[in-house]
Formats: C-alpha cells, sequence, structure tokens
C-alpha cells in the first residue's frame, strides 16, 4: 500500500502528519483485503486568496478510484471531514459490488 501526502503552500509538520496518518488508518483498515496494487493520495493546499483550506483525498485501488474533497476554514477539521466522506464512499463502493457480484451469481445459477 503506497500513501504519498502532499502540501501545497504548507509546511509539513510532525503534529500534522501524525494527524493525517492516525485518521488514514479508517480507510486502510477498509481497504485491507483488497488486492493490490493500492494507491493513497492526501493532498492539502493553503489557499494564499482566502481562508479556506483544502483537502483532497484520493483512493485508487484495482476495485476503486474515488476522490473526496472538502474545503474549509480549519485543515485539522477539512482532514477529519474528508476522510470521513472517504470512508462513506468506500462502504458505498464495497456494498455496490457486493451487490453486483450476487447479481452475476444469480444468473450464472438460473
Amino acid at each position: 500500500m503506497n500513501k504519498r501526502i502532499t502540501y501545497r503552500g504548507i509546511d509539513s509538520t510532525p503534529v500534522l502528519e501524525e494527524f493525517i496518518n492516525s485518521h488514514l488508518d479508517k480507510v486502510v483498515k477498509l481497504l485491507e483485503h483488497e488486492p493490490t496494487p493500492i494507491m493513497i493520495d492526501f493532498v492539502l493546499e493553503a489557499s494564499a486568496v482566502h481562508a479556506h483550506d483544502k483537502v483532497e483525498l484520493r483512493v485508487k485501488t484495482p476495485h476503486y478510484d474515488l476522490i473526496a474533497h472538502h474545503e474549509g476554514p480549519e485543515m485539522y477539521q477539512e482532514i477529519d471531514k474528508v476522510v470521513d466522506k472517504m470512508v462513506r464512499e468506500i462502504r458505498r463502493a464495497k456494498e455496490k459490488r457486493l451487490d453486483e457480484d450476487k447479481s452475476q451469481d444469480s444468473f450464472k445459477s438460473a
């Protein structure tokens, strides 16, 4: 599993990186039984024009290609929100894939 954190217009700090990694554990746990390669890209962008920070999380696996993003005034809150959004997206995609697999199996047995 490859994880990459990109900082744009913001400096990396050990506290921020630890916060991101602790939140990414939720995503990693959901993907632990997925086939490899798994790519997780986390992009943090501080805006110079207005007081909204942008956070984007991309997850790419052989079965999924998901993107979640959020922007707002507080970087730590935006990280929390984007990870929660990605967890919902992964769960929704897994349920959809499971339903598709079940419907294909029913066609094969008929």
